[in-house]
């Protein structure tokens, strides 16, 4: 019996070697100063800067419209993620991109009617 112990403890051992080697060549290292390969990479170019935009809400201050976006107010002519804010409206955001002019509706399915007045 004191035989076997040495004898079982070097099967195991070679068993766990061999599971280590199987797996093949190590994977190399990174520099973990160097930024991954996509970090400059440019966005796709046929697709528009404000598709992820998605207008938050509508604010009326002094009589001037407001988009809110992220927390943040942008006014008619400011800069929003490549498009400039060309008309505030109840119903939307008009955005010029580099593809022309595009509404961007706010309430989406919703439709502004006057209501009849009564008598």
């Amino acid at each position: 019996m004191i035989r076997r112990a040495p004898f079982r403890a070097s099967i195991a051992f070679l068993a766990f070697a061999a599971c280590g080697l199987a797996s093949g060549e190590p994977a190399p290292r990174r520099d973990p100063t160097v930024p991954p390969p996509a970090y400059g990479a440019q966005p796709h170019a046929g697709r528009d800067p404000v598709d992820g935009l998605r207008a938050e809400h509508l604010v009326t201050v002094d009589g001037h419209r407001y988009l809110i976006w992220q927390g943040r107010r942008y006014a008619v002519g400011d800069s929003v993620q490549g498009a400039r804010i060309e008309r505030i409206e109840d119903s939307g955001v008009w955005l010029r991109t580099a593809q022309g002019v595009r509404k961007l509706g706010v309430f989406s399915g919703v439709e502004k009617n006057e209501r009849e007045r009564t008598k």
